[in-house]
């Protein structure tokens, strides 16, 4: 006659926990909240390496930290594609305004993506080390 239908399982929890179905890697529910936390944290501030004089260390850093653990639990891998979109992002902009820089408009715009840059980077950080979500405020989605 009439059917149940069953609920769907609760989402799991963003910081912690197993977020893969039955037979998913299994090293995901090994990894403690603390080390999660970590691991995204620095998936951020990873991108503050363009500014200690490695080339292109902005979109180097978070590259190689996704690379390393984007299989080990999908909130890394969500993380590294943000910060990397972000960057690349920032990266056609910095081109730009490099571009404008011939006509004195590029100059002021420089600096203040770079003052931008460090700022959304520094509190992306903050905001992930303490469990919170962080959005960057634009980006295109290059990676998904």
């Amino acid at each position: 006659m009439f059917r149940t239908i069953p609920s769907p399982p609760p989402p799991p929890p963003p910081w912690g926990g197993n977020p893969y179905p039955a037979g998913g890697p299994a090293r995901a529910a090994d990894m403690s909240a603390e080390s999660l936390r970590t691991w995204t944290t620095l998936c951020h501030l990873s991108a503050l390496a363009g500014y200690v004089g490695m080339p292109l260390g902005n979109v180097a850093g978070p590259l190689v930290v996704w690379l390393l653990k984007r299989g080990e639990h999908p909130l890394i891998d969500a993380h590294g594609r943000t910060v990397l979109n972000f960057q690349i992002t920032m990266g056609i902009l910095w081109l730009v305004a490099l571009a404008l820089s011939f006509v004195l408009i590029g100059i002021p715009m420089l600096i203040a993506l770079y003052v931008l840059n460090v700022v959304l980077i520094v509190k992306a950080a903050i905001a992930t080390s303490n469990g919170r979500e962080f959005q960057y405020p634009f980006g295109f989605r290059f990676l998904g």
